[in-house]
């Protein structure tokens, strides 16, 4: 999506439209991708590396982030475009600390302080 935002575009307005055709090209090319990371997931859930955490909304979310970031970055805090290399690299950061901690099984997950 960073070489291509227009890619990120084309999924939400798909979404919104359900164009047969677009459909059609949505799911040629990103279901695979989708399918390889939801057995990404279970493949380390059996391993025991990753948490208990449903494999398909995880990958929805992870999605949906993205397509955020690309199809409204510049609308939401305009001082930056989704195609500046820094923005890009700290969106990308903060994803996979996000998907790194939602994964983490749960003795491995940082505890969290709480306020008194």
């Amino acid at each position: 999506m960073a070489e291509e935002p227009d890619v990120a575009r084309m999924v939400a307005r798909t979404s919104v439209d359900r164009h047969p055709a677009a459909v059609k090209i949505v799911r040629t090319y990103l279901q695979p991708l989708v399918d390889l990371s939801v057995e990404f997931v279970r493949e380390g859930q059996r391993r025991g590396v990753f948490a208990d955490i449903d494999p398909f909304f995880f990958t929805l979310n992870s999605w949906g982030a993205a397509l955020m970031y690309f199809i409204a970055r510049d609308l939401l805090a305009p001082v930056a475009k989704p195609t500046d290399a820094k923005d890009v690299a700290r969106f990308t950061n903060t994803l996979l600390q996000m998907g790194n901690r939602a994964l983490a099984p749960t003795e491995r997950r940082p505890q969290t302080q709480r306020a008194s």
